[in-house]
């Protein structure tokens, strides 16, 4: 049964989610619009994003140091900035960057935005809080796909995590 319903949902919805996020698309969670494009991981159609989210709304985070690091179209990262956190996001997507610019912009909150695969050209510093949902999907990065952005293949993201 399990099969079936994988299979069904793979060919059945699969489709229509690559279509839809070919396109540049608006979003919105409470008080936050963000403009994602295609090439920008989309927090709207996978479940990680909000479940973060949650996890954080249980701290404190006026006047804290939060670091995101791939932060995508940013809306942990503005959320964040909106409860008072002062935020550095970083991406190694030069689309995500641009993404995240515009929409700290539209939201009106201060982030410092970093190009940076993970930790490689974050200035060395102490955060209070590391938010960061990677990417788990596996398979290879191409444009308009379910998951745009670097995949977690080898798992390499994980090693380089840690091993920061």
């Amino acid at each position: 049964m399990r099969t079936a319903v994988k299979y069904i949902v793979e060919k059945a919805w699969r489709p229509v989610v690559v279509k839809y996020l070919s396109k540049t698309r608006t979003y919105r969670y409470q008080d936050i619009q963000l403009e994602i494009p295609s090439t920008v991981f989309h927090p709207g159609f996978f479940f990680s994003t909000k479940l973060l989210l949650q996890q954080l709304k249980k701290f404190e985070l006026k006047n804290k140091k939060l670091l995101e690091p791939g932060a995508g179209s940013g809306l942990i990262s503005i959320w964040a900035a909106k409860q008072g956190a002062k935020v550095t996001s970083s991406d190694m997507n030069p689309d995500a960057i641009n993404c995240l610019e515009k929409n700290s912009n539209e939201n009106d909150v201060h982030l410092t935005i970093i190009e940076s695969d993970l930790f490689q050209k974050i200035p060395v510093q102490q955060f209070d809080i590391i938010a960061i949902n990677p990417p788990y999907y596996k398979k290879s990065r191409h444009h308009g796909q379910i998951m745009p952005g670097i995949a977690a293949k080898t798992g390499n993201i994980f090693r380089n995590f840690f091993r920061s």
